[in-house]
């Protein structure tokens, strides 16, 4: 008897090719599971409850000295638990019922929380530590008008309502996403107007136009209605920084196509020296505060989306390229060495500084990182994604818009791990180049998760109100999530000969029900075979799995609440048609 033997799983996830042309190792689907440093499959660890904040009030997650925080505009509401740090992140607008909607950005400087808040009446707001920084209203009215707020639109309604809008001088065209799917777009704002200048038929999208005619105020609100949802904007907001990364002595921002820094205080109030200073925005309120326009490096850069460390210079991402800059304290000084082209993110919170050498994030073909290409340190858009990109995509395509933009990433501490959340799916990656594992799966956790926030030991996640840990206090808790592995079709390197599965041979850890798919022109289908404990070498009998096929897949579910491991796969078989 013939038999054929996939010795480990270090490819991980793997759909670019069909089910039945996949190479051998490759995994369909692996849910709830990673691959470890020795190319096997292991059952992830427990998301436990930390924290249960109230229903209302709060939105975010952070950690600054490993004090786990979440922010709101009001005081603390009662039920907050004492293991989470509330910081009230007061609006300029008192007016009751403004609520804060989400967290842009949060960053860390000396030791403090720097934030950047939207709120539900459009307004978009810098905190230091809790206080409102005057500076940006300052630094946002330089650049904040009708023209800015037509751009701020457009990009709202392309990231989240997923429509096609495009912004010139102070009109907006808005198309249908499809033909014959009409969509309702009204103004609440006196002095914007929305007109219809294409009914969508069934071969034609929808066309609306957005003229807006009105006097610019920085204070008042501009509303517009998609569907029966609302669209606020600030006017103020226009102009403000959207994005928050510390790096040498310094909080990086993008504001537009605007690349802003802080600066440091006057030599003569801190007997001159100066000190980094976060608060420190306008160029005339501090040294070393400034911007550079980077759409006139590039023509694809009126819209900065994200900034991150790479070899110790700094990455500056729109949605179509990204800058490498040097740091200098000099703004004239902080040249650029790089641009890389039709590359980039509407994702900004999925970018992630991984060591020096990589910078993951989500681009709109995939999931990517910057890397250096050679010795020369020159940076190249390496497609770690690739394997699964055609999965990704494909799941993109399902989510609503703001999905997407609102997407996040994160190193989980105890093995490296990037973890990009988005719907309800969260993709890890497991990359160990000693042992030359780069490979992703998947985590189901119930819900959508809207942030992450990790220490050099703990990784948490926030669905909802709930805060969770990942393997609990302990971290090595497990709970009953089912692992669900599915391998491609199996050929034994004789695709056209029919071969009679007789057996198999399962090197793993723990429970497992076991399934054969034994036809791969119905590749759903599948048998129930049996369920094993442990590894089957050895025994007298092993798994009776009588088919004849061509080809042959597997699945293999865990069971139960204890760890679980998946190394190898015999698959014994006759030769010839046993008919």
């Amino acid at each position: 008897m013939a038999y054929f033997l996939i010795s480990d799983f270090q490819s991980g996830l793997d759909t670019r090719k069909t089910a039945f042309s996949a190479p051998a190792g490759s995994l369909r689907k692996c849910e709830n599971a990673h691959i470890t440093r020795g190319g096997e499959v292991e059952k992830r660890r427990a998301f436990t409850t930390y924290a249960s904040l109230p229903p209302e009030g709060t939105a975010g997650l952070h950690i600054a000295g490993d004090q786990l925080y979440t922010f709101g505009a009001g005081p603390v509401p009662a039920g907050v638990p004492s293991s989470v740090k509330y910081q009230q992140l007061a609006p300029e607008n008192t007016n009751i019922g403004i609520t804060l909607r989400r967290i842009l950005a949060a960053s860390n400087f000396n030791g403090k929380v720097y934030v950047v808040a939207e709120f539900s009446n459009g307004a978009i707001d810098h905190y230091y530590d809790g206080e409102r920084l005057v500076q940006w209203d300052t630094v946002s009215d330089e650049v904040s008008g009708n023209d800015a707020l037509a751009r701020v639109l457009a990009d709202r309604l392309r990231t989240d309502f997923g429509l096609i809008a495009v912004p010139d001088g102070t009109v907006i065209t808005v198309t249908g996403k499809a033909a014959n799917e009409p969509f309702t777009l009204t103004s609440n704002t006196s002095g914007v107007f929305v007109t219809l200048p294409q009914a969508p038929t069934e071969t034609m999208p929808q066309i609306s136009r957005i003229d807006i005619e009105t006097g610019f105020s920085n204070s008042r609100v501009y509303e517009l209605e998609i569907d029966g949802e609302p669209l606020r904007v600030e006017g103020r907001a226009t102009g403000m920084g959207v994005t928050a990364y510390t790096l040498q002595d310094r909080v990086f921002s993008t504001s537009q196509s605007l690349l802003r820094f802080s600066g440091f205080t006057d030599p003569g109030e801190t007997g001159n020296i100066p000190q980094p200073d976060p608060t420190r925005w306008d160029i005339s309120g501090g040294i070393g505060a400034g911007f550079i326009n980077l759409s006139t490096q590039d023509s694809g850069s009126e819209n900065l989306t994200a900034v991150a460390a790479y070899q110790g210079e700094l990455a500056v991402f729109s949605r179509q390229a990204v800058h490498i800059r040097s740091l200098a304290f000099d703004v004239a000084q902080m040249r650029q060495l790089q641009l890389l082209r039709n590359i980039g993110t509407s994702s900004p919170r999925t970018v992630v500084s991984y060591g020096e050498s990589d910078v993951f994030f989500l681009s709109q073909s995939g999931i990517r990182s910057l890397r250096a290409r050679d010795s020369s340190n020159v940076a190249a858009s390496a497609d770690v994604g690739t394997p699964i990109d055609d999965e990704v995509t494909a799941y993109l395509n399902q989510l609503p818009a703001r999905d997407r933009t609102e997407a996040v990433g994160a190193v989980e501490p105890g093995d490296g791990r990037y973890a990009l959340a988005v719907g309800e799916r969260v993709y890890v990656y497991s990359q160990f180049p000693g042992s030359k594992i780069s490979a992703w799966s998947t985590y189901s956790l119930g819900g959508r998760v809207s942030d992450m926030a990790a220490t050099s030991q703990q990784f948490f996640v926030r669905i909802g109100d709930e805060v969770l840990l990942y393997g609990g206090v302990s971290n090595d808790q497990y709970d009953d999530s089912q692992v669900d592995v599915i391998l491609p079709f199996a050929d034994a390197g004789t695709p056209g000969t029919t071969k009679q599965l007789m057996s198999l041979d399962i090197g793993c850890e723990g429970e497992w029900d076991v399934f054969v798919r034994p036809d791969p022109t119905l590749p759903v289908y599948e048998e129930y075979v049996g369920r094993i404990e442990g590894s089957t070498y050895g025994l007298e009998t092993t798994l009776s799995a009588i088919a004849t096929s061509t080809h042959f897949g597997l699945r293999l579910k865990s069971v139960g609440d204890k760890p679980a491991k998946l190394s190898q796969v015999i698959m014994h078989y006759d030769s010839g048609d046993a008919s």
